[in-house]
């Protein structure tokens, strides 16, 4: 594949075969270099299944009525946030922890309310107020997450501006004490969140669903950053994105492995797990910085097919 030298690959990777959910966190997992069949992998691969099953059988049968209406709204929210929490924490070192709440800066900003916030609990004091709503200081935030149902259009759009946002607090953090990026000696060690992508909070969504055919819509989803003010940089856009129904959305380094970090320069490829991934037309803005269009072009019938 001819990749441009600089250009991360975003890679987008639908589910198939056996039940979606299942088949592609199985996937994902397969893509470390724990070899298939290990106890390691296999302990893996039951984690992962049974965070599918329960993220979208689990809870429609606990909050979907026999019409198929959905009982509880906020419960069901609620179940499904705690369910990844859950999740992640097999994952996670030791001296992080997971929860829910808002993002502040020294200087009082605070985010919008975040589903899921990873944090290092050995720095970070019990602010909450009467409501038990807590707030994390941004010197100690890792991570921050979106958990969604079926999600349209507008719904993914809306969910990345404002990952986006909470990803822009650290702009205003002057010097990193306790989670950052350790880099090489030099200029590349500096800390820079306002340009080096590496220097950002992770962002992600996890959904159970797109109610759009997500192939043919990268290039408006992509595009959604520079579509309104305020507009967001490369370096503040998301780091990955899963639907449990559909596919996998992040990126891969020009070498070869998963690098989940955007990066200035982009392009598109679609990959099934079974062929080399197919690449498509990308342009960008005459600095390679802010825009991003792109189209996908998928082999055969598999074209806007998502399964």
């Amino acid at each position: 594949m001819n990749v441009e030298r600089r250009a991360d690959v975003l890679v987008w990777q639908p589910s198939q075969a056996m039940p979606p959910k299942i088949q592609l966190l199985c996937k994902i997992a397969k893509m470390t270099k724990q070899q298939a069949g290990n106890a390691l992998q296999a302990l893996l691969d039951e984690k992962m299944r049974v965070f599918a099953e329960a993220f979208v059988d689990g809870s429609r049968r606990l909050f979907v009525d026999d019409k198929g209406a959905l009982v509880h709204p906020g419960e069901f929210g609620s179940y499904r946030e705690a369910i990844t929490h859950d999740f992640l924490r097999a994952f996670i070192p030791q001296r992080m922890a997971v929860d829910s709440g808002f993002v502040v800066t020294s200087s009082g900003r605070i985010s919008t309310q975040c589903d899921v916030v990873i944090y290092d609990r050995s720095v970070t004091p019990l602010l909450q107020n009467d409501y038990k709503q807590r707030f994390f200081p941004l010197e100690s935030v890792c991570a921050v997450g979106e958990v969604k149902s079926v999600m349209s259009l507008a719904d993914l759009k809306a969910a990345l501006r404002k990952l986006s946002g909470v990803k822009s607090l650290r702009d205003t953090l002057y010097e990193p004490r306790y989670v950052h990026c350790v880099k090489e000696d030099g200029l590349a060690s500096e800390y820079e969140p306002h340009r080096d992508e590496r220097d950002q909070i992770i962002t992600f969504l996890i959904c159970e669903g797109f109610a759009f055919d997500i192939a043919d819509k990268i290039e408006e989803v992509l595009s959604c950053y520079i579509q309104e003010h305020p507009q967001y940089p490369s370096n503040l856009r998301h780091n990955f994105v899963l639907s449990i129904r559909d596919g996998l959305l992040t990126y891969v380094h020009h070498s070869g492995p998963l690098f989940p970090f955007p990066t200035k320069s982009t392009e598109v490829v679609h990959y099934d797990n079974t062929s080399e991934p197919q690449r498509v037309a990308v342009e960008g803005s005459p600095e390679g910085r802010n825009r991003l269009l792109a189209t996908i072009q998928l082999p055969g019938e598999s074209r806007g097919r998502i399964e």
